[in-house]
């Protein structure tokens, strides 16, 4: 795996998991709902199948393409002048991979 293949991978797998967390924030009661709803979901349809694993999977693949699609994205934003675009094409692209993943597990 070359460099920047690399970094891309680190970058979308740290997406993934920061996608848990805002999961677990954005349940009433943080972390004491959303784990034993992480649980339940992984044991009815499977680590892969399961709703939160979809989402940050399907966060996950974005970013990447988001990533592919803007080469100096984190620069730019860095310097205060991201692409006027970048959000909303993220939000393509999640939406994209999100009802693949969904229709792939049959959720």
């Amino acid at each position: 795996m070359g460099m920047e293949q690399s970094l891309f991978a680190k970058t979308s797998f740290s997406i993934h998991e920061t996608t848990h967390t805002l999961q677990a924030a954005d349940s009433a009661l943080g972390l004491y709902t959303f784990g034993p709803y992480y649980l339940i979901d992984t044991f009815r349809f499977g680590y892969e199948g399961s709703i939160p694993e979809i989402e940050g999977y399907a966060m996950q693949a974005s970013v990447r393409d988001l990533l592919i699609l803007y080469p100096n994205l984190t620069t730019d934003i860095l310097n205060g002048n991201p692409p006027v675009t970048a959000a909303t094409d993220l939000a393509a692209l999640y939406k994209q991979h999100e009802a693949a993943l969904r229709v792939q597990f049959k959720r």
